[in-house]
């Protein structure tokens, strides 16, 4: 209850060639934020190379907020040739501008055929200082299961229950 920050995340964006789950490493960032922001709910969110934080500095951060986000980690891309960031980056000098589904149909990034989304260390870390989860839904190899963490629709529909769920502080 005394925590300061209800939400902090540190995120990282990264090339559109990593597929679905290496962009929701932002996309959980930017919703969350824009709900934090539009409820005046206090936050530290960012997912830019500048607000990494590293060391004892993590545990702090980390350690002061009442929750942080989490979504999978991995890819699911397969790029059999090896080539697919080198793709993007011709696709991208043609079209800066483009989004992620605008290169992703260019390029016809297939998710699979095996899923490799996994958990992320930041779970255990989350976990060891008493940090709420807030978390995409997904199978985090196993070990992170629907009841230990708040779920957040991916398409952002129940923000309004994911904050009741922080505000309940004993539970």
């Amino acid at each position: 209850a005394g925590r300061a920050c209800h939400v902090a995340y540190r995120g990282r964006d990264l090339p559109f060639s990593y597929g679905d789950l290496g962009q929701e490493k932002v996309k959980i960032g930017r919703g969350m934020k824009a709900a934090c922001f539009a409820r005046k709910v206090p936050h530290d969110i960012a997912w830019d190379d500048k607000s990494r934080i590293y060391g004892d500095a993590w545990y702090t951060f980390l350690g002061n907020a009442r929750a942080t986000l989490v979504t999978e980690t991995g890819s699911n891309v397969w790029d059999w040739d090896g080539y697919g960031y080198g793709r993007e980056t011709a696709a991208r000098s043609v079209r800066p501008r483009a989004s992620y589904a605008e290169i992703r149909d260019i390029l016809k990034l297939q998710e699979g055929p095996v899923m490799m989304g996994q958990i992320s260390s930041k779970v255990f870390e989350a976990v060891a200082l008493r940090t709420a989860i807030i978390a995409f839904p997904g199978e985090y190899s196993g070990a992170l299961k629907p009841e230990h963490y708040i779920r957040l629709e991916k398409d952002f529909s129940n923000f309004d229950a994911v904050f009741r769920q922080l505000a309940d502080v004993e539970a």
